[in-house]
């Protein structure tokens, strides 16, 4: 179908409109309410990915969101099918993540009357999503999907979810065949009047269908800060004795603007703490940033800057950070920048943005060398007591003393990143921010440093970098639930760092030389039979159920690396 001309239905106006806007992929598990839409995208070259488990699907469009910054797609069919996702699609929610939601439901004529998978489906969805439109035209289904694509990433990022009933996606002819076969053909004043309701039912649905359909992409205006939040900010900053950044994931809603916000970072000299999707942001060995001693940190500080982070249950509602200090919490969202605490300035707006706008207004006057040492002082005393502890004897493995040697054998340049696009020309040792995923609010624990200093035994885990416990972890174990712990999370990063594992386990070999067994021969005798189309089979003895995830089986909808 030329995308100029009439859609021969409506899943094909679906189609063009997420195809517009950029949509490369659709997370789903196939049913018979939504097959126009995925048969529709899959002949404009968006890539249909059938997963295992509804949850699953939006776990996935949720990883596209949170490491493009684009809006992740998941379509699932009516009913149970809908009912399937509510864990991921709050977990998106809380997380912030713009995805796309579209779920099947029954012919429109007949919901209420018990038909097939008929349920309310609006109750169930409304209070986890930030919109959500129920179509009842063919016509508007185009412009309802193009609107859930925008408003998704639209100041405070969300899920957003769009109903498309059976009888809108499939072609006029046939949708009137079954409406006039429900008609019946009697003669008795009941069946006629049946009848006229039907086509005049009809006749609504479609009208202004045979209207030609071209949508353009449509941009997103990113909210930023005033200038007087930022003036009052910098004066802040400039007379700080001790100031501190805590980074979160809400920084780098952006994605493309990443090394935006750390070459910003680096400009303004202010130790900083990163959590969330914000881990990784400057690298393996920056010498800003802090990790450990945070909340010591917090109390200290006499400029605290709270960039995309809330005062929540990590910051124990606001209470890590002194009563004189001076708060800047820096949020799209008004709510979360008051959450529990109110902040001394309050910048809403896009918070990589005005970190980089403080930056630019600061520059080197925030700089506190003596204010560093001391924080890096406070850190390696920490890291000594770690090694101290992987050098403990025992009877069986010492964990920390495991992956400390091994983080120290694999260091950045033994494994290949190959961000978003699968280029096996590509040379280039990347360590891309945002790799690390973190399952959302829902979901998240405590950060390290606050596990640490609750003296819980998992802190004790803890490597020099959040990040790298991604990248430490045995190469026999699947790389899409080290990256995920058994979420459907797993997907988006296989789709979207392809080739880290295989990466991974060629230098890892390459480095220990032919005596050294290979990682892929140990991997192969835990591997369960392979469906290349949709992924391993049931039955992993290796693999480790996620505390908390709705399956214990990861990324159903992807093969093992090759």
């Amino acid at each position: 179908m030329d995308n100029t001309g009439i859609p021969a239905h409506g899943g094909e106006r679906v189609a063009a409109a997420l195809a517009a806007n950029g949509v490369r992929f659709i997370f789903t598990l196939c049913g018979g309410h939504i097959s126009p839409i995925l048969v529709a995208a899959k002949a404009r070259g968006i890539r249909i990915i059938d997963t295992r488990d509804e949850a699953t699907a939006v776990f996935a469009a949720d990883a596209v969101a949170r490491l493009t910054g684009t809006t992740g797609v998941a379509a699932v069919t009516a009913g149970p099918g809908l009912t399937n996702t509510i864990t991921a699609l709050k977990n998106a929610q809380l997380a912030q993540s713009p995805v796309l939601l579209l779920g099947g439901a029954a012919p429109t004529a007949l919901q209420g009357r018990g038909a097939l998978q008929d349920i309310a489906q609006k109750p169930l969805i409304a209070p986890h999503v930030k919109w959500l439109k129920q179509v009842r035209r063919v016509a508007d289904l185009g412009s309802a999907v193009e609107e859930a694509l925008v408003v998704a990433r639209e100041g405070v990022p969300g899920p957003t979810f769009v109903e498309c009933p059976v009888d809108l996606l499939y072609d006029e002819k046939l949708i009137r065949g079954w409406y006039a076969d429900a008609a019946g053909k009697g003669m008795a004043i009941a069946d006629r009047a049946l009848r006229w309701y039907l086509e005049r039912h009809a006749a609504r649905m479609f009208a202004g269908s045979g209207v030609a359909y071209a949508p353009v992409g449509r941009a997103v205006a990113v909210g930023e800060a005033s200038e007087a939040a930022i003036a009052r900010a910098a004066e802040a900053f400039a007379k700080a004795e001790r100031p501190l950044l805590v980074i979160g994931s809400q920084t780098l809603v952006e994605a493309s603007e990443a090394a935006m916000v750390a070459a910003a970072v680096d400009r303004l000299g202010v130790p900083v703490y990163l959590s969330g999707m914000a881990r990784g942001l400057l690298g393996r060995d920056a010498s800003l940033q802090m990790r450990h001693a945070r909340r010591q940190a917090l109390r200290e500080s006499d400029c605290v800057l709270l960039a995309g982070v809330p005062c929540d249950f990590r910051l124990d509602y606001g209470r890590h950070v002194r009563r004189a200090a001076t708060l800047v919490a820096a949020n799209r969202s008004p709510r979360d920048a008051r959450l529990n605490r109110k902040p001394s300035i309050e910048a809403i707006g896009d918070a990589g943005r005005f970190i980089a706008a403080l930056a630019d207004r600061v520059g080197e006057r925030a700089k506190r060398p003596e204010w560093i040492v001391a924080l890096d002082r406070r850190d390696a005393e920490r890291e000594a007591e770690i090694d101290a502890q992987a050098r403990l004897p025992g009877g069986r493995v010492n964990p920390v003393g495991f992956f400390r040697a091994l983080d120290r054998a694999a260091g950045v340049e033994d494994i290949s990143y190959q961000q978003f696009e699968r280029d096996p020309a590509a040379e280039d040792r990347l360590e891309p921010p945002g790799l690390l995923l973190t399952p959302g609010d829902l979901r998240d624990e405590a950060d390290p440093e606050q596990r640490e200093e609750e003296g819980s035994e998992e802190a004790e885990l803890v490597l020099d970098d959040p990040a790298e416990t991604v990248d430490a972890l045995d190469p026999a174990v699947d790389r899409d639930e080290r990256v995920t712990g058994g979420d459907g999370l797993g997907v988006g990063v296989d789709l979207l760092g392809g080739g880290v594992e295989a990466g991974y386990r060629r230098r890892c070999c390459d480095h220990a030389g032919d005596e050294r067994e290979h990682p892929d021969e140990r991997a192969a005798a835990v591997r369960p039979p392979l469906d290349t189309e949709h992924g391993p089979q049931a039955g992993r003895p290796h693999q480790r159920a996620s505390s908390g995830s709705p399956s214990s089986v990861a990324s159903r909808g992807t093969a093992w690396p090759s």
